[in-house]
């Protein structure tokens, strides 16, 4: 599911139904992530390759490796 800003789309998981999910946009080299329920709260920054590493880390996990 994307959301329009002014800044770029926010994302959530199509699993996401119930709306208590994070969303993550990607913008200029970095990663924002914030809560779904909390819209207008605060947001986490992360390098995109660091982003990209921990992403990458998590579908290694998923796999068994």
């Amino acid at each position: 599911m994307a959301h329009g800003s002014g800044e770029g789309v926010w994302r959530s998981a199509p699993k996401c139904g119930d709306g208590n999910c994070i969303e993550v946009l990607v913008s200029a080299g970095h990663v924002f992530v914030r809560d779904s329920v909390d819209p207008d709260g605060n947001a986490l920054r992360f390098e995109a390759g660091a982003w990209a590493g921990f992403v990458d880390l998590l579908k290694r996990r998923s796999l068994g490796e």
